[in-house]
């Protein structure tokens, strides 16, 4: 097969990506307009899918030297440093939330209704579950014939 200009030019922006995983700084780099990009993603999957692994190794790379300076600082005694890593490193130091709430219907909850708070509650970064045991009390039992104890 062929290569053409364009293949080039798609091979550029991928390494630009890499070393810069924003698209729009990439593709000033890579000297292509950013709608260019964007229509490369639309029209060309096997592009669309070695950009996304771009922009995440782009990425990754972006997080470890961010963590580099950042433990440079903490080494450097900058107490915004040492307070960043502690809020996202230790538990003893992240942000802590209080919910309260004041149930004024006495119904229990469905399965399916605790089903939905769990997945609220696990989707909301909180890290709160429901226990197990108080979701499986009222999950629905399979009906048994009770002529053969079949299910």
């Amino acid at each position: 097969m062929k290569k053409t200009k364009t293949d080039g030019k798609k091979r550029a922006l991928l390494k630009a990506i890499e070393k810069t995983p924003v698209v729009a700084v990439a593709c000033q780099k890579a000297n292509i307009h950013r709608s260019t990009y964007y229509e490369w993603i639309r029209s060309d999957e096997v592009f669309a899918a070695e950009a996304k692994k771009a922009l995440e190794r782009g990425t990754q790379q972006m997080n470890d030297i961010a963590e580099s300076q950042l433990l440079t600082l903490v080494k450097e005694k900058h107490f915004s440093a040492v307070m960043a890593w502690l809020k996202h490193n230790s538990p003893k130091y992240t942000t802590k939330y209080e919910l309260k709430a004041q149930i004024k219907n006495d119904e229990a909850l469905s399965f399916e209704q605790k089903k939905l708070l769990e997945k609220a509650l696990k989707y909301s970064s909180l890290g709160i579950e429901l226990e197990a045991k108080t979701l499986h009390e009222s999950e629905p039992q399979a009906k048994t014939n009770p002529d053969t104890d079949e299910k």
